[in-house]
């Protein structure tokens, strides 16, 4: 069973997460937190398979949790997940800060319980894409 990490400084929509995704029964959440110092302490304490961190909390913000843990040997290999109301403006630093994913906060439950537990099944999840020319040409190598 996946074992989950899941850190929103918003108690309700932290815990309406949790309660989804324990209900789905892939998983098990094995710590919560409601900033960003107390989601990399239970990054150490409780090792999880895979932490689900809100962009923006307090004492230190969701891309500051990921640039911390993907700098700790320890915890490099734990697949971050980033949770964001406005996804699409937070995706791509998120995803250069070592998170494997971006997701809206504003999807269902449902939809975020797949791609959550996807992530930590694989260590990918889909993110929305980047804003930008989705058809030029790549650069030549």
């Amino acid at each position: 069973m996946l074992r989950i990490l899941v850190a929103d400084d918003s108690e309700r929509f932290r815990l309406g997460l949790v309660r989804a995704l324990e209900r789905d029964g892939r998983a098990t959440v094995v710590a919560q937190a409601g900033d960003g110092v107390a989601a990399l302490e239970a990054l150490r304490s409780d090792r999880p398979d895979i932490a689900v961190i809100d962009a923006r909390m307090p004492r230190l913000d969701g891309l500051g949790v990921v640039a911390e843990a993907t700098r700790d040997p320890e915890l490099a290999a734990v697949p971050l997940v980033v949770l964001s109301a406005t996804a699409d403006e937070v995706a791509v630093e998120a995803l250069r800060a070592g998170a494997v994913a971006c997701l809206d906060k504003n999807r269902s439950r449902r939809e975020l319980c797949d791609a959550i537990i996807d992530a930590g099944q694989r260590g990918s999840a889909d993110a929305p894409e980047p804003e930008g020319d989705a058809d030029a040409a790549p650069p030549a190598a």
